[in-house]
């Protein structure tokens, strides 16, 4: 194996982990860094599959702990729409980031709450 590849596959889980166990942690309303590593997993894996499956499994974990709910299509769907625009960042800069954190933020709203 690829000591590249283990590394790349070890930060997955770790993330994977690490958003399940924030989402679990009893903090204030809507602040978990899932979001921010569905737009990681965008910029960083190469492998769309991959930057897919981290935010969608951190979040079924979670949600069997925490309970199914009627909205998880939306919620899923905009998760996927905010790893599809790390995506699209070629160049990582601050500026890049901070609008598209923003923006993912704002769509998390909008099709949330258009999914209710």
């Amino acid at each position: 194996m690829n000591i590249k590849f283990d590394l790349k596959f070890l930060l997955a889980i770790a993330l994977i982990f690490i958003c399940v166990a924030t989402r679990l942690f009893n903090l204030p309303a809507n602040f978990t860094p899932i979001m921010a590593v569905a737009l990681f997993s965008g910029v960083f894996f190469a492998d769309k599959r991959i930057a897919l499956l981290i935010p969608f499994s951190a979040m079924l974990l979670s949600d069997i702990f925490l309970g199914f709910h009627s909205t998880m299509i939306a919620v899923y769907f905009s998760f996927a729409v905010i790893v599809f625009l790390g995506m699209q960042m070629k160049n990582v800069s601050i500026k890049r980031v901070l609008g598209n954190s923003i923006l993912g933020a704002v769509l998390f709203f909008l099709i949330t709450n258009f999914g209710c």
